[in-house]
């Protein structure tokens, strides 16, 4: 099980890969304007190849009621915590899910719960990019803490959470923007990014003490969970 388990874990990162790959040419044939063009297809093309990876899992209903509790979860805690700036426990909800459910799963609630919560918050162009973010959050989470109990330990599950908001998803949320609006070259490129530093450090703490709060008693009963249902 284990290995059919890194095997689709190889399989979901060589199709990310692949969408890159393919997005390539883009700059070449539209020149500069390619490059948003690019980037929007690579967001389009990995979300849902790892969508696809997942429905072809086959996963049954006590998966997808547990992934649906998950959302709820971040959705509630995105709502709740809405007048707060840069301070959500989205993020370590979406991070636990990857931690105890996997990879895919983990991907799967962050997609969802970005895609269900802009229903509130106004849905546009930056909302493929927030799934795209936060679903990597939750993949990257699953790749590294899925079923090794001795690395579950809140302070890791912190660090490395912290770590991966402030490299990965915030970088990916704050280019929605360039690549939505933007027509700028390199330079653009590079004040956006660092423009979007401190906010990306602040929400990145912010997720790293919602672990530190969340990870024993959200994992301890997605454990049970998980092992009473065989999941």
């Amino acid at each position: 099980m284990q290995g059919r388990n890194k095997i689709k874990n190889l399989i979901q990162l060589a199709l990310l890969a692949g969408c890159a790959a393919l997005t390539v040419f883009f700059p070449k044939v539209l020149g500069r304007r390619g490059y948003y063009m690019a980037a929007f297809v690579f967001a389009l093309l990995a979300t849902g190849a790892v969508f696809l990876t997942f429905e072809n899992s086959k996963p049954n209903s006590l998966k997808m009621a547990v992934i649906a509790v998950m959302c709820a979860l971040g959705i509630a805690g995105r709502a709740v915590f809405a007048g707060v700036p840069f301070v959500k426990p989205v993020a370590a909800i979406v991070t636990l899910t990857g931690v105890c459910l996997g990879p895919q799963r983990g991907f799967l609630r962050g997609a969802v719960t970005m895609l269900i919560s802009n229903f509130m918050f106004s849905q546009g162009p930056w909302t493929l990019w927030q799934m795209l973010g936060f679903g990597m959050l939750g993949f990257l989470a699953g790749l590294i803490f899925y079923k090794r109990k001795k690395l579950q330990k809140p302070a890791v599950i912190a660090i490395c959470g912290t770590v991966f908001y402030i490299l990965i998803t915030g970088p990916i949320l704050d280019l929605s923007g360039i690549f939505a609006y933007s027509i700028g070259g390199k330079a653009s490129l590079g004040a956006t990014l660092l423009a979007g530093l401190p906010v990306n450090i602040s929400s990145g703490v912010a997720t790293g003490v919602f672990l530190l709060l969340l990870a024993k008693p959200i994992i301890s009963k997605l454990n049970r969970i998980i092992v009473k249902y065989g999941l």
